[in-house]
């Protein structure tokens, strides 16, 4: 999670996101937040990141007596909705759930809608494994089955991920690298999507 550099905000989370504290000065800390805070998912409705993002918001909203509201934002594998953080007022009212899509934006796009500089982590909030899975119509029973299909069938299969350019994509297109294969990527048209639209022939992930 990130917020705009300048607040110099800060959110302490425990196990159970227990405690939220701001790092102004100490009369303002007693009193944060003063207004409805947004965090700010850079994902369409249903992904991931936006259901870790609910998570935190209901339990913040709980531990603190404070509303926290979710506002999705998406486009470019996550950089609108932290442009959108990054360009907002720096009171510490308005963060960011980022995804991983943030370490690896930079060497994907040519021109972002933030700095760095203009941001700050505040905690780790969640984390996620990456795994393969197939439609049962593919006569595979394990990885090394998988890539043994694909390598027999260069170009057929297809796999999806949640969006160009994010960690799920960049996986997909080391395993092609490291195993020698040619499967195609095709991006959902939406981010909850949890298969390609041609499943069917598909290897999905």
């Amino acid at each position: 999670m990130l917020t705009h550099t300048r607040g110099r905000a800060a959110i302490a989370l425990s196990a159970a996101l227990s405690a939220l504290a701001l790092a102004f000065a100490p009369a303002a800390q007693a009193q944060y937040p003063t207004q409805p805070v947004k965090l700010v998912v850079g994902f369409p409705p249903g992904g991931t990141t936006d259901v870790i993002g609910r998570l935190v918001a209901q339990e913040l909203s709980a531990q603190t007596g404070k509303t926290f509201l979710v506002e999705n934002r998406p486009g470019a594998s996550g950089s609108i909705g932290v442009g959108v953080v990054a360009k907002s007022a720096p009171d510490g009212h308005t963060l960011v759930v980022v995804p991983s899509t943030y370490g690896t934006a930079s060497a994907l796009y040519s021109s972002l809608p933030y700095a760095d500089s203009e941001l700050v982590p505040v905690g780790l909030v969640g984390s996620t494994p990456y795994v393969f899975v197939v439609h049962p119509s593919i006569p595979v029973e394990n990885f090394a089955g998988l890539i043994k299909l694909l390598k027999q069938s260069p170009g057929k299969y297809e796999y999806a991920s949640s969006s160009p350019g994010t960690a799920q994509h960049l996986s997909g297109e080391l395993v092609k690298r490291m195993a020698g294969v040619d499967i195609v990527h095709v991006p959902p048209t939406r981010a909850a999507a949890r298969c390609c639209p041609t499943c069917s022939r598909a290897a999905c992930r």
